[in-house]
């Protein structure tokens, strides 16, 4: 069982919700941003998930996300297609990869990054910290343009997504009966940040 379908049915829900609440967008532009918000919260949910410290699930580390197209497009067999969209996948998997791969290797599974608030704020202080060089030589002051980025709607979508994996992830621990939803340190893989510290076993940890 993939935790991101469950993630998915979560926003799905809250997405009905909120339109039952509010009703339908009136404008065209209201319409994009939520359809953009939309969007933003599977991409969430599929790449940018609290297992980004697990290789096969690190962002990039296997289709990046043009893999549902180029996935259809095999399936339909247009090759001509699939071939034109190959180099861009191939593209956004070297970037997505240099981006988190080195952020990925600091954890360990479902540990720091499992914590609801705390693991959204570090990958997004992450992406922020890689961005700050350039923000700064544009002249942005980066405290105020932080505190917009943890304070925009889009921080919270991505904040909604971390804990709806997080809750798939304790139901399909009951579902499948485990007695824990923290993995064993025998399976668990450790991160460089738990290695440098020397922790061994911590169930604060998850290691």
């Amino acid at each position: 069982m993939k935790n991101w379908y469950m993630d998915w049915v979560f926003g799905t829900i809250s997405g009905v919700s909120i339109v039952a609440a509010k009703g339908l967008p009136q404008q065209p532009e209201e319409a994009a941003l939520w359809v953009g918000y939309a969007a933003f919260y599977a991409y969430c949910c599929r790449y940018l998930n609290p297992d980004l410290d697990v290789r096969g699930n690190r962002c990039g580390a296997r289709t990046a996300p043009l893999g549902f197209l180029t996935h259809g497009l095999r399936r339909m067999r247009l090759r001509l297609l699939l071939r034109l969209v190959k180099p861009f996948q191939f593209v956004l998997n070297i970037m997505h990869n240099l981006i988190w791969a080195p952020f990925g290797y600091l954890f360990t599974h479902r540990g720091i990054l499992h914590w609801p608030l705390i693991g959204t704020w570090l990958k997004a202080s992450w992406l922020f910290l890689l961005v700050a060089p350039w923000l700064h030589y544009k002249g942005y002051d980066l405290l105020e343009t932080y505190r917009s980025v943890i304070l925009s709607p889009w921080y919270m979508i991505w904040t909604f997504a971390d804990l709806s994996h997080i809750l798939s992830d304790i139901m399909i621990a009951k579902i499948l009966k485990r007695k824990a939803f923290v993995p064993p340190a025998t399976i668990a893989p450790r991160g460089w940040l738990m290695k440098t510290l020397g922790i061994k076993s911590s169930r604060w940890f998850a290691i």
